[in-house]
């Protein structure tokens, strides 16, 4: 049975380092990331750490990938912890609503931009 894992990342670690230290001391593993990467692992100092990283499996070529289907999407969404609502269907969008310009010449792209204002 693997042990659960928390993520946290480099900036958290900083402001709540006590935080993390009592969850590796409860048995959990603290994933620490930089930009969504995992960088550093925390563990309890009696746990068992492997003495070298696992080989990475390696890397698909170009031609051997093929697109992902949208049920394997899903599932790596969800296994990343992004809550996923399916739809029911393909969207169907409606016939494009069309607005003439107005009197002075504006056009709605030009006054929902003013409506924004500066960028």
């Amino acid at each position: 049975m693997e042990t659960a894992a928390l993520h946290i990342s480099i900036g958290e670690l900083k402001a709540r380092p006590a935080y993390a230290i009592a969850k590796a001391r409860a048995g959990i593993k603290v994933q620490i990331t930089s930009h969504r990467k995992t960088v550093a692992q925390l563990v309890a100092a009696d746990a068992d750490v492997p003495a070298k990283p696992a080989a990475k499996p390696a890397r698909k070529t170009a031609a051997s990938k093929q697109p992902m289907t949208a049920k394997e999407a899903v599932r790596l969404l969800r296994a990343a912890g992004v809550q996923v609502i399916e739809g029911v269907g393909k969207l169907r969008l409606g016939e494009p609503i069309k607005f003439p310009p107005m009197p002075d010449g504006k056009t709605m792209s030009d006054l929902v931009s003013e409506m924004r204002g500066p960028r």
